[in-house]
């Protein structure tokens, strides 16, 4: 049985839009509840995972996820957004190609970074760039934030083309004004792609213009390429249980990966999805707890 117009959806986002904008074709062809894992500023493009139906539950899972960005930098420049949609702030010499290339080796690890003000982030309640428009300068806190990989592909003065492999929650824009004041200089980000989020890439995205209803991945390929998920096969009791929404209650997993899973994903003999819980300690052993979705007779 698969859960029609219920999974997950790789979307290749235009600049010029927002994530919540770019969501308005995907829900108008469903018809069904949706949302997305990691937002994207307007100006940038790429990939998003949009999760459809119950998937949605599953939001926290997704988001968590590293991301790769390509961006470029306007190196000497800065604006209040830190973006191309901003007004100039501040004006510097360029950096030299080997101040640059030293400077690097810095910013690749775990750093301590205070977001843009011109960010979704909460403040008192409300956003950070709401808090701008009402003429209040909103007070951002560091956060930590890891950098796998920062790489430089290419200098053509001002444009810093770089590679950037991050964890969630990481500022490109904030990093681009952070190395560049390392380097003496200022910085804003005039493009930016996403190319993947843990394991789904860009490449396999659909865009607009493509949508299909056959781009929902259903299956449990998906699970198989994220860490922290253990499949399992109930008995054809244990699905018909399922199906109204009954955790089984006999079956115990024993951890012996080398990565513990967190999460359950239940598989008929087809390979389709069933329900996906959490997963608990009982005596040393893995065993179902909370359903995080299930199928259900209302879902045929």
């Amino acid at each position: 049985m698969i859960m029609k117009n219920n999974g997950i959806l790789l979307y290749d986002k235009s600049s010029g839009v927002t994530s919540f904008g770019a969501l308005y074709p995907i829900k108008k062809l469903f018809q069904v509840k949706i949302g997305h894992a990691g937002t994207l500023d307007k100006f940038a493009e790429g990939l998003l995972i949009v999760l459809l139906g119950k998937y949605t539950k599953l939001n926290t899972i997704f988001s968590g996820l590293d991301k790769v960005y390509e961006a470029v930098f306007y190196m000497g420049i800065e604006t209040d957004t830190l973006d191309p949609e901003g007004s100039e702030v501040k004006n510097c010499e360029l950096p030299t190609i080997k101040t640059m290339e030293s400077t690097l080796k810095s910013f690749i690890g775990k750093l301590q970074q205070v977001p843009p003000a011109y960010s979704a982030i909460h403040v008192n309640g409300k956003r950070a760039y709401q808090e701008i428009r009402n003429g209040r300068i909103p007070k951002l806190k560091q956060r930590e934030v890891m950098v796998y990989d920062f790489s430089i592909i290419s200098w053509i003065p001002p444009y810093l083309h770089v590679r950037i492999h991050c964890s969630k929650g990481t500022y490109v824009r904030a990093l681009a004004r952070d190395f560049a004041y390392a380097c003496g200089s200022a910085a804003y980000v005039c493009k930016l792609t996403r190319t993947s989020i843990g394991p789904f890439k860009l490449m396999d995205a659909t865009n607009e213009s493509q949508l299909a209803e056959k781009d929902i991945l259903h299956g449990c390929d998906f699970f198989k390429k994220l860490s922290g998920f253990h499949m399992v096969e109930p008995t054809q009791k244990e699905l018909d249980r399922l199906k109204y929404g009954a955790l089984p209650e006999t079956m115990i997993l024993h951890n012996e990966e080398e990565i513990e899973p967190q999460y359950c994903v239940f598989i008929d003999k087809e390979g389709k999805v069933s329900g996906v819980s959490t997963l608990k300690y009982v005596n040393s052993y893995l065993t179902p707890d909370k359903f995080l979705f299930s199928v259900t007779e209302n879902d045929k």
